[in-house]
């Protein structure tokens, strides 16, 4: 399995010589396995992924797979520029979260609006298909996905996806329970109860760390994680290799790249397995 990172930073994509390093677009991520693709969230990063597609040709586009983890503006802002979608042979197949008054199709199509977009949803060449999610497991060959509710402002999802060799999970927006709920149907012991059954032993979490812990009481309800909440996260489920993504737009490469210096001794200082990294666009892990 691959892992590419097409669009790391959170709430607005945030070009510019300070964030050239990690990257500024914001949420997207392809998962490829056995020619198989799958493409996460649909922020500025999907232009890009877009235009990559239709140049190399390096995967079919009868059908793509973009699973969105919810509909807040920084991960679906580059759907509108993401070239299958002007293809006329392009099956897209868009999930996300169901629980909102209007259904998925309807909250997309409004993005497209003639007050938001020149081209209405409804005259896209492209033929879309749309698959509200819950808490559900299903397949899209070879990988199979769990997808479940997580602790976000709205209706919002993270994603186990599973193949053969490896299983990931994609958390990209979520913040911990005991420090502030935003699922009010859930208690949070079932909830940690629940984390832990989705992303224990996973191979691979892409999780929020989207506020450093000096940050974060300022921001406490915002529904984003500080660093160490990710890390203990991770540690607790037994995580083999912890990414941390969907980066402040405010957080420049030299910030990144220290405060992870220093999240890196302090976890050999406790002689813990675990591997951090950060997300940085253009690069690719292979598990």
């Amino acid at each position: 399995m691959k892992i590419r990172f097409w669009g790391v930073r959170g709430s607005i994509a945030s070009p510019g010589s300070d964030t050239a390093h990690f990257g500024g677009n914001t949420s997207c991520v392809q998962v490829i396995d056995q020619g198989a693709m799958l493409v996460l969230d649909a922020g500025t990063g999907a232009r890009g992924l877009g235009d990559y597609l239709i140049t190399s040709k390096a995967h079919s586009l009868k059908d793509v797979h973009v699973l969105l983890s919810h509909f807040h503006t920084d991960h679906i802002c580059g759907l509108p520029f993401f070239a299958p979608l002007y293809q006329a042979k392009v099956n897209l197949h868009l999930y996300g979260p169901k629980g909102f008054r209007r259904q998925p199709s309807a909250i997309l199509a409004s993005f497209f609006a003639e007050e938001f977009f020149p081209i209405a949803v409804t005259k896209l060449p492209a033929q879309l298909d749309f698959h509200p999610l819950g808490n559900e497991t299903f397949e899209i060959n070879p990988f199979q996905i769990t997808s479940f509710y997580v602790n976000h402002p709205g209706s919002a999802l993270g994603y186990v996806i599973q193949s053969k060799q490896c299983r990931i999970a994609y958390l990209s927006d979520h913040e911990p329970m005991k420090q502030y709920q935003h699922i009010k149907q859930s208690t949070l012991l079932h909830y940690e109860k629940l984390l832990l059954e989705h992303l224990g032993g996973v191979d691979l979490l892409i999780h929020d760390a989207h506020f450093t812990d000096a940050e974060y009481p300022n921001y406490r309800g915002w529904g984003h994680s500080p660093w160490s909440e990710a890390v203990a996260l991770a540690v607790s489920c037994r995580v083999k290799h912890l990414v941390l993504f969907h980066h402040a737009p405010t957080h420049s490469d030299a910030m990144l790249k220290k405060n992870l210096r220093q999240l890196q001794a302090q976890l050999k200082k406790k002689k813990s397995p675990l591997k951090v990294s950060l997300a940085r666009e253009g690069t690719t892990i292979t598990l």
